[in-house]
C-alpha cells in the first residue's frame, strides 16, 4: 500500500473560464491520457450552468453556504442545502445551478462511468475510518478539525484540507 499526504500547497486552484467561481483539484488520476477521477472543491460564487462532463458520474456535496438548486433536463431539479450529505447525477446532464442566498462551496468527485466507481461517504471524528476492500483508491480530506488516520503500520496527522491518498 502506498500512502500520499497531501495538503494545500500540493492542490491546484483555477478559475472558471465564465467567471462564476473557481475550483481546487485536491487529486485526480489519469490513465492513457484520459482523466479517470478527479476530487475537487468549488467556489461558486454565481448561479449559472455547469459545465458538461459527459462520460462521468458526478458526486457533489455542499460544504458551506445556504445552498443551490440544481435544474436538471433529464431528471427533476434538486435543492442541496444541507451540508455534508452526497448526490450524485451524470455529468451528462445539462445541469443549471441557481444559487440559493449568496455563494456556496462544495465538494467533488467525478469518475469515469466506464473505467471506475466511486463514492463519498462522510466519517465523523471519533470513528475509524478505513480503506474500502477491493478499492484501488481511498482517499481521506479533513473537512474541518483534525484527524489521526491509521493504516496497517503507517498513520498521518490530517488537519483541516489535507487529503490522504491510499493506493
Amino acid at each position: 500500500m502506498s500512502i500520499t499526504h497531501l495538503t494545500e500547497r500540493d492542490f491546484i486552484r483555477q478559475p472558471w473560464k465564465n467567471g462564476g467561481g473557481s475550483t481546487t483539484e485536491l487529486d485526480a488520476h489519469s490513465e492513457a491520457g484520459a482523466r479517470l477521477w478527479r476530487v475537487s472543491i468549488a467556489d461558486v460564487a454565481a448561479s449559472g450552468p455547469f459545465s458538461d462532463f459527459s462520460g462521468f458520474e458526478r458526486t457533489i456535496m455542499l460544504l458551506e453556504g445556504s445552498g443551490m438548486v440544481l435544474a436538471f433536463d433529464q431528471a427533476p431539479a434538486v435543492r442541496l442545502d444541507r451540508p455534508f450529505v452526497p448526490f450524485t447525477f451524470d455529468g451528462a446532464w445539462r445541469t443549471d445551478c441557481q444559487l440559493v442566498d449568496g455563494p456556496v462551496r462544495d465538494f467533488n468527485l467525478m469518475v469515469d462511468r466506464e473505467k471506475a466507481r466511486g463514492t463519498v461517504e462522510v466519517a465523523w471524528l471519533g470513528r475509524p475510518v478505513s480503506p474500502a476492500r477491493r478499492a484501488d483508491w481511498t482517499l481521506v480530506y479533513a473537512l474541518a478539525g483534525g484527524a489521526e488516520v491509521g493504516v496497517g503500520a503507517h498513520s498521518a496527522r490530517l488537519e483541516r484540507g489535507d487529503l490522504l491518498r491510499m493506493e
